[in-house]
């Protein structure tokens, strides 16, 4: 009856203990699409068979398939960690009184991850723990397969620099030539006509006629038979128009004025040299007495 006992005990206790890889972590739920670069993504887990209340550090790390080249970033609430545990302290979680835990960690790929170099592709998804001051890992198992992809890295165009537009230099304005005034031509001053001489009869000069005598002056007297002086008579030949013997010769007046004034200061200087002789013989008599 004993042996029965322990038998049916032995039986419950491996029934219901866990497993020695109960303790890794297990995905639950994970981004089925494609993951893009500095983007998050969110993945669900859940752990049993742990210490009890006990606090440990969980991480999301990508590699290629058979690989231990770990890259990923992991959110602790307030930062993102990126590289191995060394480098970071990931996100911490605390186990509950029967030593499990479930939830989600935030992961993302850092476009700047020294440790992704291969492009896109399909990888491996795996979530660590770590004990809280131990640096061994244990990985979920198995991981789950994701797809990454990577854009190309757009090749810069090369910007056309615009060509500066030459300025057109302003062309100066013709200088007008002031137009000069034409110079008006003096109009020539017409020639009088000789007035031709009426042809002597029976031997008499006869006067030119020089058109319409002038009318009479108020006054004077209108006896036609007083003779009319024409104003060109004295410039008619003395054979035509003989001058009167009274008026041939004038005075020479010129030489009579001079004459006069070289008389007049003769007798000045006469005066003057006399007045000057009388004034020295009075001195001279003064002298003697």
């Amino acid at each position: 009856m004993k042996a029965v006992i322990v038998f049916v005990t032995a039986l419950f206790f491996l029934y219901f203990a866990n497993p020695i890889f109960a303790t890794a972590p297990v995905i639950t739920a994970y981004p089925t699409g494609t993951l893009s670069l500095d983007t998050s993504f969110t993945v669900t887990a859940t752990m049993s068979g742990l210490s009890k209340s006990a606090i440990y550090r969980l991480r999301v790390a990508l590699a290629q398939p058979g690989t231990s080249n770990y890259f990923g970033s992991t959110y602790d609430g307030t930062n993102w960690n990126m590289g191995s545990i060394a480098d970071g302290n990931f996100i911490n979680i605390t186990t509950d009184g029967y030593g499990a835990w479930g939830g989600d960690i935030q992961g993302k790929i850092d476009s700047n991850d020294p440790n992704f170099t291969t492009g896109s592709g399909t990888y491996d998804l795996k979530i660590g723990r770590y004990t809280q001051t131990g640096t061994t890992v244990t990985w979920s198992d198995p991981p789950s397969s994701v797809s990454i992809i990577v854009p190309p890295t757009p090749t810069p165009t090369p910007t056309n620099t615009p060509t500066p537009t030459l300025t057109p230099t302003p062309t100066s304005a013709p200088t007008s030539t002031p137009t000069l005034a034409p110079t008006p031509t003096s109009t020539p001053t017409p020639t009088a006509t000789p007035i031709p001489t009426s042809t002597p009869i029976s031997g008499q000069p006869v006067k030119p006629s020089l058109g319409p005598q002038p009318m009479s002056v108020l006054g004077e007297s209108t006896n036609n038979n007083v003779p009319s002086v024409s104003p060109l008579d004295g410039l008619l030949s003395t054979e035509n128009n003989p001058v009167p013997a009274d008026q041939t010769k004038k005075p020479d007046t010129t030489f009579q004025m001079i004459s006069m004034i070289l008389g007049v200061i003769f007798i000045v200087t006469c005066a003057i040299l006399t007045f000057r002789i009388i004034k020295k013989g009075d001195v001279a008599i003064n002298e003697e007495e």
